[in-house]
């Protein structure tokens, strides 16, 4: 799904490709960018590509504190 949004589908156009219904691909667009915190298309096509490469983990790390918790990082 990921690789589609990166190519430039629309949801309706990723529906087609993958024989599902167009809210269906909207949800899992939805999440998709929800997982990833991405704001957009192209945010999370760049988040999605940075992580297959391996240089950019999905989930931030137990062992690092982020500055929203009140820690320094």
């Amino acid at each position: 799904m990921l690789q589609l949004i990166a190519i430039g589908l629309k949801d309706r156009e990723i529906a087609v490709r993958l024989g599902i219904s167009v809210r269906t691909a909207e949800k899992h667009v939805e999440h998709i960018f929800r997982k990833l915190r991405a704001r957009n298309r192209l945010e999370a096509a760049r988040i999605g590509s940075f992580a297959s490469t391996g240089l950019l983990p999905l989930a931030p790390s137990p062992l690092v504190e982020t500055r929203e918790s009140g820690a320094q990082a």
